[in-house]
């Protein structure tokens, strides 16, 4: 399996929020069942159409939230970006994406 860009999104310690709703999203780097973080994406005011297109171009193919609006969903398929809920913190769903444990949408 190659290097997978994974998107979480983050606010502020909190369990991680609905997609629309989080303020950043901490992009990890994940390859062979091990993980690095690699950096922090803002989210603050950016509109769902302009946040796909910086997921895109930052190479990003999986994003993990509470979970997502229709409109959102829509929008990450068509970009071919695939989702995944979770309930916790990002460390704990990261680690879960890692393992195998994490379904997509």
């Amino acid at each position: 399996m190659g290097l997978n860009y994974v998107a979480v999104a983050y606010d502020a310690g909190k369990p991680i929020p609905r997609f629309e709703k989080a303020s950043y999203f901490n992009i990890y780097y994940v390859k062979a069942g091990k993980y690095s973080h690699g950096q922090m994406l803002s989210t603050l005011d950016i509109p769902a159409e302009q946040l796909v297109d910086q997921l895109i171009t930052m190479r990003i193919k999986r994003v993990i939230a509470q979970n997502f609006a229709p409109k959102s969903m829509a929008l990450l398929r068509k970009a071919g970006i695939e989702l995944y809920g979770f309930s916790g913190g990002t460390d704990a769903a990261i680690a879960a994406y890692s393992r195998g444990d994490l379904r997509p949408l």
